[in-house]
């Protein structure tokens, strides 16, 4: 059976037949479509074993024509694929995000350098061969606090990035933002989107970066603001990302396209975060089904004061200013672990002081065994880049699993 030549009015008729399931049914039909994708992985529905697509056939028993019901398949299969999309990832972008989720508060470590003066805010990243300086403008104006869902609509547009080849501008519909769950209305995407993409103009990003080859490394050297152009309206629009961003892709990781539906802005970012570590460490996944994270690098990467900061400045408040918001980081992400495939099991050992609490972890592992096997297995982002223009070089499309 050719899928692609099946006719319209034939997928009509297996969408009709799928709206008048009930809720019930279709969620059964769902998870026996997973349960084969588990097994199977992205093979094609062919090569199923017939006695395997029975499962489904029971379900159906309304379809008696054998390719009605491998269209039924494919539809159901593909509904499950496409709740997840694909982000391209780096050290770059991390930070920037996290510079989103608390302009005011990042910290100093092996890699990153975080220099706040009165007008400017400059950021050096030095990840491996590659090295960005990001400095940022009208801090007093512009950046005393989070910036609104930024973090997700840079999600967005990477995404959407992703999708268009990495071509100079990417396009999208304002409603797209809407339909994520991003914004609730026109008017208030139009002006979410304007005051972000205004932020994000101030933002100028200078970095080298060293492509390796077979005998010379190739320095690709470039100064510009994080967006360079920016069209929007109540329907069509584009934003012009600078080259520099277009061109430092390392990795590709895959998110539910439920994340964008997180209320609360810190558990968003980390919940990006514990998506791009699963991809780092699928090694130790595949090997032990887990991997664990401490809650003073969540307190980190969400930007919460040190103990130092809390001591010296806030009188130890420390429930106040990093228990309390840890914890309700942490919970909100716990009410939606279902929804977005991430099992967290909290591993407690001593809360009598600070420095106990903070060395208190999450064993994270992924709930669908299929959403596993995406993260494991090179073929899915090598099919991915395969199908796309965009020259990648000599890049590494996977993250470093030494990390």
């Amino acid at each position: 059976m050719d899928i692609k030549g099946v006719s319209q009015e034939r997928v009509n008729n297996a969408l009709g037949i799928l709206n008048k399931k009930s809720k019930d049914e279709l969620v059964n039909l769902n998870k026996l479509t997973e349960s084969l994708l588990e097994v199977y992985g992205d093979s094609n529905i062919l090569d199923i074993p017939q006695n395997q697509l029975a499962i489904i056939r029971n379900e159906l028993a309304e379809i008696t024509n054998e390719e009605d019901l491998l269209l039924m398949f494919y539809i159901l299969l593909h509904r499950n694929k496409e709740k997840y999309r694909i982000i391209p990832s780096d050290a770059l972008y991390s930070v920037l995000k996290r510079f989103f989720n608390n302009p005011t508060q990042m910290e100093n470590t092996n890699i990153i350098n975080f220099d706040k003066q009165e007008v400017q805010t400059t950021i050096t990243l030095t990840d491996g061969d590659d090295k960005y300086v990001i400095n940022i403008g009208e801090i007093k104006e512009l950046f005393t606090r989070r910036i609104q869902n930024g973090g997700r609509v840079f999600n967005f547009l990477l995404i959407k990035m992703n999708e268009q080849n990495f071509q100079e501008r990417t396009y999208f519909k304002l409603s797209e933002l809407i339909d994520a769950g991003i914004y609730s209305s026109k008017p208030s995407a139009y002006k979410g989107l304007k005051s972000i993409i205004s932020k994000f103009r101030k933002i100028e990003i200078e970095g080298n970066i060293k492509i390796s080859g077979k005998v010379t490394k190739e320095v690709l050297s470039a100064e510009a603001s994080l967006v360079t152009e920016r069209f929007l309206s109540y329907n069509e629009c584009f934003v012009s990302f600078a080259s520099i961003i277009r061109q430092c892709a390392r990795h590709f990781v895959i998110l539910p396209n439920t994340t964008f539906k997180i209320e609360n802005d810190s558990a968003f970012i980390l919940i990006d975060y514990l998506y791009y570590m699963a991809s780092v460490k699928s090694d130790l996944i595949e090997n032990q089904g887990y991997y664990t994270i401490t809650f003073e690098e969540i307190r980190e990467h969400i930007g919460l004061h040190t103990v130092e900061q809390v001591k010296k400045d806030f009188d130890y408040k420390y429930s106040e200013k990093i228990i309390n918001p840890l914890n309700i980081v942490i919970e909100a992400i716990k009410k939606i672990q279902l929804d977005i495939n991430i099992n967290c099991v909290y591993k407690y050992k001593d809360t009598s002081n600070i420095y106990d609490y903070l060395n208190n972890y999450l064993e994270i592992s992924l709930a669908n065994l299929h959403l596993q096997k995406l993260m494991t297995q090179n073929v899915f982002f090598e099919n991915l880049i395969s199908e796309t223009k965009f020259n990648f070089g000599n890049k590494k499309l996977l993250p470093d699993k030494s990390q």
